[in-house]
């Protein structure tokens, strides 16, 4: 049985860590993927972009399943948006290099290289979890197009019914 002295301990841990609780600090928490570049969406308005509908296609192979189709084009956005987080995580790695060229370069001490290189580490890691949850989402997504493959390639099967079941 857990003691009395780790329950409270327990509470508060939980207490300092359940996220924004305002308004604002929600507002500020809603907009963290705006924050690093990543927001934009790869579903633009009710059309599907072309290049999401050529890879979409490559994955589900043509099929003219809709539903195949529709997982195809998860997998596809999925793809796109970690192609941009990688993107993103170059430019920042090239900031860093840079940042860390100069301040070896410096023969003053300025905190200002310093503070910059800390800004765009806490950037790298921010964008280091938003690619994990891009994984994440993508396997999912690959998952589900297995799973809707494997469904739309079964075959139906029809019973006949006998001619005693209409009485």
């Amino acid at each position: 049985m857990t003691s009395q002295r780790k329950i409270e301990a327990n509470r508060r841990n939980s207490a300092k860590s359940t996220g924004p609780r305002s308004a604002a600090g929600k507002n500020i928490a809603s907009r963290n993927a705006v924050k690093h570049g990543l927001w934009r969406l790869t579903y633009e308005g009710p059309a599907i972009s072309p290049e999401i509908d050529s890879l979409a296609k490559a994955f589900c192979q043509n099929s003219g399943n809709p539903q195949v189709y529709g997982a195809a084009v998860k997998v596809a956005q999925a793809a796109i948006v970690l192609r941009r987080i990688a993107t993103q995580k170059a430019a920042l790695l090239e900031r860093l290099t840079t940042l860390k060229a100069v301040t070896t370069e410096q023969t003053e001490s300025s905190d200002v290289p310093r503070k910059q290189r800390r800004d765009e580490c806490q950037r790298l890691e921010a964008v280091n979890r938003y690619q994990r949850r891009a994984w994440a989402q993508q396997r999912r997504a690959i998952r589900n197009l297995m799973q809707v493959k494997m469904r739309a390639a079964q075959p139906t099967i029809v019973r006949a019914q006998s001619p005693n079941a209409s009485l």
